[in-house]
């Protein structure tokens, strides 16, 4: 889907509708704040597949609660330095990270793909500025309305789309460790101040009818 040259040379291809492919150009500066993210911030040469499955099994085994994955598509990241090399694949990341986010291997996994995420998202013209203002309008709503919450940071980007009208809608997503959700969607239309909308919700759960049993949802 991506791919992204030392030189900074970049080719993005559509895998599903198979639209003709992209080409961008990266300056070094970038290519090295994304190299730092992934190899420094995110630790990737030390993420190991097996450690994280190790993990997911233990806690599978906490909760009593198993869950099998159909149909979802794998996450292959390939990184290589001049001294390292290293392929990750992952079946359902999205959903797993969601899932476990108590995992640091995993996240730090995760994370790997939002920075890429939001690189192909940025590669849109005015998307970079457009997140940033949109992730200050989210903080400073974030403040007044969940003032003990931790302050949204770029890595909780989710989209960003613009409709017809100039308007642009820009999300953000974060997943607590207590499995519950933050949402951050900041409306901005021509001429307009931004508009924001906090939400947060618990762990969903799902209770059988005309019973007391019930169990979390992921």
């Amino acid at each position: 889907m991506l791919t992204i040259r030392a030189d900074g040379n970049a080719t993005l291809v559509d895998p599903w509708e198979g639209r003709p492919a992209m080409n961008y150009k990266l300056t070094q500066a970038e290519i090295q704040d994304l190299m730092k993210s992934i190899v420094l911030d995110e630790d990737f040469f030390k993420i190991r597949r097996a450690e994280i499955s190790k993990a997911m099994d233990e806690e599978d085994r906490k909760t009593g609660i198993s869950m099998t994955i159909f149909d979802a598509s794998t996450t292959v990241l390939h990184v290589t330095t001049a001294d390292q090399d290293l392929e990750l694949r992952f079946n359902a990341l999205g959903t797993q990270s969601k899932r476990y986010p108590t995992i640091q291997p995993l996240q730090r996994l995760s994370n790997v793909t939002k920075r890429l995420d939001r690189l192909i998202a940025e590669f849109t013209p005015g998307a970079r500025e457009r997140i940033a203002s949109a992730l200050e309008a989210a903080n400073n709503a974030l403040r007044q309305e969940q003032p003990g919450l931790p302050m949204m940071v770029l890595n909780d980007f989710n989209e960003t789309v613009s409709e017809a009208d100039g308007t642009s809608i820009t999300k953000f997503f974060r997943v607590h460790a207590d499995h519950s959700t933050l949402v951050a969607t900041v409306t901005v239309s021509p001429g307009m101040p931004p508009n924001v909308t906090i939400k947060k919700e618990e762990r969903p759960r799902i209770c059988f009818e005309d019973s007391k049993v019930c169990f979390d949802t992921f």
